[in-house]
Order: C-alpha cells, then sequence, then structure tokens
C-alpha cells in the first residue's frame, strides 16, 4: 500500500478561478478548502468540527490569504499544485528558475496548528490576511437561514453576532463568542424540559477563533502579518482554539498558552510525527486491512 499511494495523489497544472476550485485537507478535526488565485495568492477557508454558534450553525472560522513580492501566480508562470497523500500537505511550486518558489501547507495531527512553509531560491516577502465576514450584527434571512437547524419560521429574529479581532504586534487574534444559546429553547421545542437541570449547555460561552503568527512577521493593518525583511524561507503558523470558558480573556490566555507549548515542538518531530491519512484511515490501518 505504501509504494502505490503516490499514484493516488491528486495534481493540478493551472491556478483556481475562485473557490469552487478548492484542494481539502484537514487532520480530523481542523479542515482547509484550499486554492491559488492569480494574482491574489494563497486562500484557504478555515472550518472546525467544534465550532458551532449561537444558533448551532456551523461555522466558518474565517478566510486566510497568503501572499509574497514578487507576486506568486502570473499568467504564464509555471504552476503545479499536488496534494501527497504520504506527507499530508499541499505543495504548490511556482515560477521559473532562477526565480522558482515552493509552498507547503499541512495541519499538525496531534496539535490544533495549521503550518504554512513557504521557500524560494532568492529572498522575498510574505504576507498573511485574515479575512472575516462577520463584521457586525445581523439577521439570518433567506435561504441562509435554513442553517440554524430548527429556527427557520420561528417567531423570534435570527441573529448572527459579529466576530472580535484583536490587534496586536506580532500577531492576529480573532474569535467568534456565543454570548447567548438556544439550547433551552431547543430542549423545549423537543418535550425534554427535564433536561434543563440534568445537562450543560454546549453552546453558551462557546468561544471558537485562532492566532496567526510568524517568524520575523508583524501586524500593520489589524489583520495582516507582512515580514519585517525579505528572506529565502518563511513559515506562517495559524493555531485554533474552541473551548467554553467564563470570559473572553481566558479563552485568550488558553489560545496563547496552547499555542506556545505547540511552537516548542521541533517542526521536524511534528512533521514525522504526522501519519499518513487516506480517506479518513491511517497508511497503516490500510496496510493491517490488506495484509489480514
Amino acid at each position: 500500500m505504501s509504494a502505490s499511494l503516490d499514484f493516488y495523489n491528486v495534481i493540478w497544472d493551472s491556478p483556481s478561478q475562485d473557490h469552487n476550485g478548492s484542494m481539502p485537507i484537514g487532520n480530523g478535526d481542523i479542515g482547509l478548502d484550499l486554492w491559488c488565485q492569480e494574482d491574489r495568492g494563497l486562500i484557504s477557508y478555515i472550518g472546525k468540527t467544534d465550532a458551532w454558534s449561537e444558533n448551532a450553525r456551523l461555522l466558518k472560522l474565517g478566510r486566510v490569504r497568503i501572499q509574497i513580492s514578487p507576486r506568486l501566480f502570473v499568467k504564464n508562470c509555471s504552476f503545479l499544485q499536488v496534494l501527497s497523500l504520504r506527507q499530508c500537505e499541499i505543495v504548490v511550486r511556482f515560477g521559473q528558475h532562477p526565480t522558482e518558489s515552493l509552498m507547503r501547507v499541512w495541519v499538525d495531527a496531534n496539535q490544533p496548528v495549521i503550518r504554512i512553509e513557504a521557500d524560494g531560491e532568492h529572498p522575498f516577502d510574505i504576507q498573511a490576511h485574515l479575512e472575516i465576514w462577520r463584521n457586525e450584527d445581523r439577521l439570518l434571512v433567506g435561504n441562509e437561514i435554513h442553517s440554524a437547524y430548527g429556527l427557520s419560521g420561528s417567531l423570534e429574529k435570527v441573529v448572527v453576532h459579529a466576530d472580535t479581532v484583536i490587534t496586536d504586534r506580532s500577531k492576529i487574534i480573532w474569535y467568534h463568542r456565543n454570548c447567548q444559546s438556544i439550547w433551552s429553547e431547543t430542549l423545549a421545542l423537543q418535550g425534554m424540559d427535564n433536561w434543563f437541570d440534568q445537562g450543560t449547555d454546549p453552546l453558551q460561552d462557546l468561544t471558537s477563533g485562532g492566532l496567526v503568527q510568524g517568524e520575523n512577521l508583524v501586524n500593520f493593518d489589524g489583520t495582516s502579518l507582512k515580514s519585517t525583511k525579505p528572506e529565502k524561507h518563511h513559515l506562517v503558523s495559524i493555531h485554533l482554539l474552541t473551548a467554553q470558558t467564563a470570559t473572553s480573556k481566558q479563552w485568550i490566555n488558553q489560545l496563547q498558552q496552547s499555542s506556545h507549548q505547540t511552537n516548542l515542538i521541533p517542526l521536524d518531530q511534528a512533521k514525522e510525527s504526522t501519519p499518513t491519512m487516506v480517506g479518513g484511515f491511517l497508511e497503516s490501518e490500510l496496510d493491517f486491512c490488506q495484509w489480514r
């Protein structure tokens, strides 16, 4: 099975037009829809399996765009994008020698972090932009309200609350915090009122978000990081957390502690401990099934 795994790699020889040409990668909890776009760089939507909103909607946490200077993907530029099953990563090669560059995107199998490594034959600059769309409280209307299961047709207005972004010199922190919950309303609707005193609300104060940081990167506009000088190698890390905490400050402290502990693990060690996944199965499990 190991020898034949590379045969199933997904290979693209041109950038995508938009998100409809995205390539998936993840670790079973964190998931990315990633694509490369001419003149706009490497773009990915970030999802997490436990990022439930106050209305029990499974939210995308945000979108991150990576751009390098000189520009990444331009017309008539050599391009190759590979979903490597053995290494559990997406590799993008672009440009022509002697200015060829390479980017690797992978999700740590054991830690809640996304790694984006960029390498070039000559020094280059890099920028990481966080893009969020829940910028203000608003009502769910039209077809979108169907994503709030069970609330369509409700007499109460269904409100989507805004995300919060924290400005820091060397990183970006953002989160969505549930200041209310439909848990009790849902139990009452299902005739399960007696659970009020037996269960615990899983949505109230649930906070989901992340932290973007990188080596020699500084925050220059609140939602973007850029390199302080051109380098041949850049690393961007996106640490994620979903947790119920009494306050948002406690959640931020927990996120920063988690990211600090994760960053203490050498990158090569983290890569080696990231097993190959195929369709949700470890490669070793497939070998065992074949042998049996």
